[in-house]
């Protein structure tokens, strides 16, 4: 299993928030931390912030993540409870940024699928973009339960990422050899 890291978890967010003018909406944020995990994942065999997902009624969703956008479930030390304030503040559906993203946390990678995915979905808002993950077999995989009970999240089995998903963006449709070459270099990184 991954470790989660929490600062390029919140650079991430940090960097989507400035991207969009300085505040989003926090469930497109969370799907654009999840598309770039996905993604990453995929093309080279880590995910950016190592977080845990499950599938929830609006998609899939970066556990850690999101209860630091909450500011809730995680126990942050003071430093971190204060770093997290000197970049970001959350309202009930968006948060704003203060300052600029710490670059440095991230590898070139990092960088250059965050802002892939953000080129590539900007234009999408966050109800599109739950309504995109629906088509994913991380979430489809759980479907049935969200019919019989809107509650609930089920833990994400990370090897469905590894799952191709037809798209009009086309970004997670790669060979099978690439993929399960990826995917070895995950099970390396995460054991």
């Amino acid at each position: 299993m991954e470790r989660f890291r929490t600062e390029k978890a919140l650079q991430a967010l940090v960097h989507f928030g400035n991207l969009g003018g300085g505040s989003l909406n926090k469930m497109k944020a969370l799907k654009l931390i999840w598309l770039s995990d996905r993604y990453h994942l995929r093309q080279y065999g880590r995910t950016i912030t190592g977080d845990q997902y499950f599938a929830m009624k609006n998609g899939p969703v970066a556990s850690c993540t999101f209860d630091l956008l909450k500011g809730s479930g995680i126990s942050f030390d003071r430093g971190e409870t204060q770093n997290i304030a000197k970049y970001l503040t959350s309202s009930q559906y968006d948060y704003s940024v203060h300052a600029e993203p710490d670059m440095d946390v991230f590898s070139e990678t990092d960088i250059e699928v965050l802002d892939l995915i953000w080129e590539k979905y900007k234009h999408y808002d966050h109800f599109a973009l739950s309504e995109l993950s629906h088509n994913f077999p991380e979430w489809i995989r759980y479907k049935a339960n969200f019919e019989i009970a809107e509650k609930g999240r089920y833990e994400i089995i990370m090897d469905d990422f590894f799952v191709n998903v037809s798209d009009k963006i086309g970004l997670f449709n790669d060979s099978e050899e690439f993929l399960n070459e990826s995917r070895e270099i995950f099970l390396e990184y995460s054991a």
